[in-house]
């Protein structure tokens, strides 16, 4: 898709085209849904990329992993929604699916999760 966009420029107009392309899916998505026991048992969780990003109508510039679907999980009777981010999991910050699943596979009685929604960060505990 072709769009006219006028600039300006030291005090004169450029009229131009520019070519538009759709986000890019960079890191890949991996779409995943999660089955360890765990407070994010059944949500299913991606990587953020400007693709994604657009898809959820968030900032561009997020990066890490977010909440796909919620599922039936304790995490989503905890309030956690599609678009939340998972910042991080025991205090170590989440930066890829494949990273969140490694540390989920540990064995813990208290689970300390931290989210973003928007601007606004919280943390859940689960069990102890």
């Amino acid at each position: 898709m072709r769009v006219a966009v006028d600039v300006f420029r030291e005090g004169n107009e450029i009229s131009t085209n520019l070519s538009l392309i759709e986000a890019p899916e960079i890191p890949a998505k991996n779409e995943t849904k999660l089955g360890l026991k765990t407070p994010l048992t059944t949500t299913v969780v991606g990587n953020l990329s400007p693709a994604v990003s657009e898809e959820l109508r968030q900032e561009f510039t997020a990066r890490g992993v977010v909440v796909l679907n919620p599922g039936r999980s304790v995490a989503a009777r905890a309030g956690v929604r599609r678009g939340d981010q998972i910042i991080s999991v025991h205090g170590e910050e989440i930066k890829s699916v494949r990273q969140l699943k490694r540390v989920l596979a540990k064995d813990a009685q208290v689970w300390v999760i931290k989210f973003k929604r928007g601007k606004r960060i919280f943390t859940l505990r689960f069990g102890g």
